[in-house]
């Protein structure tokens, strides 16, 4: 894998220790200006689409993708062919660093390292094949990581699995989850509420869970936990009407919701800052407070 100069690595630590502010990926593409380096020009380009944001008029955004496409071929096309050649199925450049790459789980822990050390500036692995807790335990360079996606163990169908999986989730002090699961038969619905209930005490700001369970689960008084989470996504799952009154009255940060199952007239009209929800067929009737109430900036349901 190729190298970087310290004075680069000093760069893109200070893009890893400050993510939400592109001041530093500025500087950063103003010093490789001064190298002459043609990624100056990515970085600011990824940045300012950033700017304008993903329903921006593509008159704009149309030749300034266009430019950072041909970048990419020619300018990056050495790092992105060796970081495939190491291991790495996919990766994403954001606001123009490195930030998300994709890992079979057999290969983290030899491969994760070799990534941090050309790119420490990354918050996002994803390891989609993740069979067993021991594939990823003992790997130092995972508390670096601020979001992880993957999919639960088959192994952690259980009381015991699910908790070893919930505290190594734990160790790694993640901002963000993205959680799959392929449990699928009626005994999966204990197991799936331990689960989320464990996550609820993770601290995260962004939370997906893709998985399915027979029966609406309800999470008690557990939403505390979650009182930090600006992203929340459930896709599958469905929750108690009582469960979903405690998430409205609890998660006070809340600015992005995203679920197939909402039931019941719940309010969520105190979320203020609430930005996009996407609702199940058939549920407009439930949020006609929320629209009301909350200033939305979007607002889907799926067509008839």
């Amino acid at each position: 894998m190729a190298q970087i100069s310290d004075t680069e690595r000093e760069f893109l630590e200070a893009i890893r220790d400050d993510r939400d502010d592109d001041t530093h990926r500025l500087i950063y593409a103003d010093w490789l200006e001064e190298e002459g380096d043609p990624r100056a020009e990515f970085v600011r380009l990824k940045i300012e689409l950033h700017a304008l944001g993903k329903f921006a008029d593509p008159r704009v955004t149309y030749p300034l993708k266009k430019r950072v496409s041909d970048i990419r071929l020619t300018s990056l096309a050495n790092v992105q062919q060796e970081l495939m050649q190491i291991g790495v199925n996919r990766f994403e450049y954001r606001r123009g660093v490195l930030d998300e790459v994709s890992i079979p789980a057999r290969r983290v822990v030899e491969v994760l390292p070799a990534v941090l050390a050309y790119a420490p500036a990354l918050s996002t692995i994803n390891i989609p094949d993740l069979e067993s807790v021991d594939q990823i335990k003992n790997i130092p360079e995972l508390s670096t990581i601020d979001e992880l996606k993957t999919q639960v163990p088959h192994q952690s169908l259980g009381i015991d699995g699910v908790m070893d999986f919930v505290n190594l989730l734990g160790e790694m002090k993640l901002r963000g989850l993205e959680l799959t699961s392929h449990w699928r038969h009626q005994s999966n619905h204990v197991s799936v509420r331990l689960l989320l209930l464990g996550l609820t005490r993770l601290g995260l700001t962004k939370l997906r869970a893709r998985m399915e369970c027979s029966n609406p689960i309800d999470l008690d008084d557990s939403f505390e936990g979650l009182q930090s989470v600006r992203q929340l996504d459930f896709d599958g799952l469905a929750f108690s009407e009582q469960t979903w009154a405690q998430m409205a009255a609890q998660l006070t940060n809340l600015e992005e919701l995203s679920s197939r199952s909402f039931v019941g007239n719940v309010d969520f009209s105190n979320k203020k800052g609430l930005q996009v929800v996407h609702l199940p067929y058939g549920s407009e009737s439930t949020f006609l407070s929320l629209a009301a109430g909350s200033q939305i900036e979007s607002l889907s349901t799926p067509p008839l």
